[in-house]
């Protein structure tokens, strides 16, 4: 009997332990739908901050849940440490339906001016409950300063306001 409890504590601590790693996230580069970030979330009413992360060229984050029928995002981004990019960078949202793909929103841009920069977008009318999904590019400013390099961006803060 005392076998049998020593086992079952041991594999209770494993399953402990497994579930209590950190998983760190990566920014996807490439197509919009790899390795998202940010998180699987519902956006409730009110002011909520759903983080920050660095990423190289595109992102688009997890499915997130609109808990409202208005929203607006404000983005506080940086060139990120590890940019080996030339000339200033230019940051890109735009909010996407999850069901269908189709885009919600024009193309939100910032430009960066040496130092963090804020994109605030336009209020968007949505359903409650809309499922949608934020794409992010970051790219050089001007194709003549283009080097050849994925540009790099650090989203110190992101925050969405759901009425």
């Amino acid at each position: 009997m005392k076998k049998i409890k020593k086992i079952t504590c041991i594999i209770m601590t494993a399953i402990m332990a497994l579930a209590c790693i950190n998983v760190t996230a990566f920014a996807a580069s490439g197509t919009p739908d790899a390795n998202p970030m940010a998180g699987v979330e519902d956006l409730p009413k009110g002011i909520y901050t759903i983080g920050g992360f660095t990423f190289t060229d595109t992102n688009t984050t997890p499915v997130k849940t609109v808990k409202g029928t208005s929203m607006s995002f404000t983005v506080k981004w940086k060139r990120a440490s590890s940019d080996a990019g030339t000339g200033n960078e230019k940051l890109t949202i735009q909010i996407i339906d999850a069901t269908t793909g189709k885009a919600l929103s024009p193309k939100y841009t910032s430009v960066e001016n040496g130092s963090a920069a804020t994109l605030i977008t336009p209020t968007l009318t949505v359903k409650y409950n809309q499922k949608i999904r934020i794409w992010f590019d970051v790219s050089t400013n001007k194709s003549s300063e283009a080097n050849g390099k994925l540009r790099s961006a650090q989203i110190i803060t992101f925050v969405s306001y759901i009425n």
